[in-house]
């Protein structure tokens, strides 16, 4: 799922536009979850003070994807270790390898790289709009004098950096040893 916000200077609201993309992609637990902290974001009145930086519902979304990614990888990895465990077993272990198995883990490590590359440059450019929202709609051009939320925001998309550059890296090093085989 993508999430778009629009900031009206004007009238200084947001509209906040939900365009289901990567959403498909999630577990349907996850799906469900992130609808409902969707909703209470929208509807509880304790969440208001967050709606004054819409960048904050964009972690939402990022919390889910991670909670994704995170689960996700064990499978390859597992996979891997498994035909490795063949191959270190003697020369019947190396006939035994599934190639067709490593040869679609390593498809789909790619397609997860390609997609863990691409939420790293949208988390960026995230980060580079959030600042300006700071510096041209809100006028506090110096980021020492922000308020909490965005120090709030801004530590949450950096620890959605670390985490994708982790898995992007965890991701290759599976890949390459898959590769060893």
């Amino acid at each position: 799922m993508t999430i778009v916000t629009h900031y009206d200077v004007k009238s200084q609201t947001s509209v906040v536009i939900l365009k289901h993309r990567s959403f498909n992609d999630l577990p349907k637990h996850l799906k469900t979850e992130l609808k409902h902290k969707l909703l209470d974001f929208i509807v509880n009145p304790s969440t208001a003070t967050l709606a004054a930086n819409p960048f904050s519902l964009h972690l939402l979304h990022f919390n889910s994807t991670i909670q994704y990614y995170r689960r996700a990888a064990r499978d390859p990895r597992d996979s891997v270790r498994k035909e490795e465990i063949k191959a270190h077993g003697g020369k019947a272990g190396v006939g035994e390898i599934d190639l067709r198995r490593l040869h679609l883990t390593l498809t789909s490590l790619d397609q997860d790289k390609v997609q863990l590359n691409f939420i790293l440059g949208v988390i960026s450019s995230l980060r580079v709009q959030h600042d300006r929202f700071y510096r041209l709609v809100k006028g506090i051009v110096d980021p020492d004098q922000r308020d909490w939320l965005y120090l709030r925001v801004e530590e949450e998309y950096a620890r959605f950096e670390n985490q994708i550059t982790y898995f992007k890296t965890s991701i290759e090093d599976v890949a390459t040893r898959a590769q060893r085989l």
